[in-house]
């Protein structure tokens, strides 16, 4: 069973460090920073067999590697610099860029003082299941990444997601599994999309996609209008309808003129108006937004604001006028 959880903590013993990266199946040797010390912070969402983390070290530190992690790490440092021994060579980065690579590359790696960096980790079991679903098919060989460029856009994309991540499991009464679970399909999907990769062309080529009937998007589109679990993710919806990830973005966009997630977006706010507008206490915006699959308020009021033109409140104080 995956495991969905937020955690801090504060590690200043190397003994301390590697078992805690032991415990998570990396075995390394630790090594100390600057004067011999060892200071590292972090705050971590662990995603299944993935997770996303963001680290403080005034010390520095380093590691280096004494079994396989099957893996992607992608790491984006804010302030200082790192450097990652691969078995193709040293590769190094510091604020403002963007590193990827296969962790089983990875022999060793060191951070010098006063860094701080992003770190998102997708495993490859994660990896697989997405690229099957956006293929239509199981990929017959493993994902290998070129060297990013450093694009500001990607970057800043990714910490987006990070920090929504975080600002959810910080903050959100739901279980963060519900949370967190298409968040990482969005992430995995990104990576996938927009690094350069062995399936690149394979992912850019429209002459492989299968274009769906206009039954079988009626058939998602009925399902997710039926369905208000806010973990909804796309891939589970291409799986309801019996055709993959791309075939459904392309059926959309061909009989809708919009994206899967657009069109769920919008059935829900037309829900949600419908149960506004009947007015009761069960109609009450901040309820009616959980019933519908905003797990955030904030940003249900923004898109209904956008759709109909005024606040889901103005909307409920309408509904209970017109009871008296």
């Amino acid at each position: 069973m995956d495991i969905y959880r937020f955690t801090r903590l504060l590690i200043q013993s190397t003994e301390i460090a590697a078992c805690h990266f032991q415990a998570h199946d990396n075995d390394m040797e630790i090594f100390p920073g600057h004067g011999g010390r060892l200071h590292y912070q972090k705050k971590a969402c662990i995603l299944g067999k993935s997770f996303v983390s963001l680290t403080i070290s005034h010390t520095g530190w380093g590691y280096e590697m004494k079994n396989e992690t099957n893996g992607f790490l992608i790491t984006i440092p804010h302030a200082g610099e790192f450097t990652w021994r691969t078995s193709v060579g040293n590769y190094r980065a510091n604020a403002g860029t963007l590193a990827v690579a296969d962790v089983r590359e990875i022999s060793a790696s060191h951070y010098a003082p006063g860094i701080t960096y992003t770190t998102v980790y997708i495993d490859n079991t994660d990896m697989f299941r997405y690229l099957s679903a956006l293929l239509g098919a199981p990929p017959k060989t493993r994902v290998h990444f070129d060297k990013p460029n450093p694009e500001v856009w990607k970057s800043r994309f990714i910490l987006g997601l990070v920090n929504t991540i975080f600002d959810l499991a910080e903050n959100s009464r739901a279980p963060l599994e519900k949370v967190a679970s298409s968040l990482k399909e969005s992430m995995v999907g990104f990576v996938l999309s927009n690094f350069n990769s062995n399936y690149s062309s394979a992912l850019d080529s429209a002459a492989g996609v299968a274009i769906p009937t206009p039954f079988e998007i009626k058939r998602a589109a009925e399902y997710m209008t039926a369905n208000a679990d806010p973990e909804l993710t796309v891939g589970e919806i291409a799986k309801f309808a019996g055709i993959s990830v791309r075939s459904l973005q392309t059926g959309f966009k061909r009989y809708k003129n919009m994206s899967p997630i657009e069109f769920l977006r919008n059935e829900r706010l037309l829900k949600s108006k419908e149960l506004i507008s009947k007015g009761g206490a069960l109609a009450r915006p901040q309820e009616v937004a959980c019933q519908v699959g905003f797990l955030n308020y904030h940003v249900f009021c923004k898109y209904y604001m956008q759709s109909f033109g005024e606040h889901p409140t103005v909307t409920f104080q309408k509904s209970k006028k017109s009871f008296l």
